[in-house]
């Protein structure tokens, strides 16, 4: 699944006020994604990189995030869209990143 679906999903559960509806949101969602895509999907919907299971963390801060957005690859994805796992990729780069700088 690509990453911009997960992100109009997030800008409509945070547009609905229904608990209901939030629910029949996510459930769609969820049976949308495919079963190696589902571990990602969960843990990003509870707004954490890694599923509850697994002990990394990023421990990046928002100075962090504003380098990332300087990154040329991130500048152009628009003609090979991110998905899910591309991210849950990246998050597994940061968190595995060592030495002086890396956090």
């Amino acid at each position: 699944m690509n990453f911009s679906e997960f992100a109009s999903l997030c800008y409509q559960l945070e547009k609905t006020a229904s608990r209901l509806a939030k629910v029949a949101l996510a459930s769609e969602y969820f049976r949308r994604l495919a079963p190696e895509e589902i571990r990602y999907g969960v843990a990003f919907l509870s707004g954490r990189p890694f599923p509850v299971s697994d002990p990394r963390s990023l421990q990046i801060g928002p100075g962090g995030l504003l380098e990332a957005r300087r990154i040329p690859e991130v500048e152009n994805f628009s003609s090979n869209p991110l998905t899910l796992k591309d991210v849950a990729d990246s998050f597994a780069k940061i968190a595995e990143a060592t030495g002086k700088g890396s956090r």
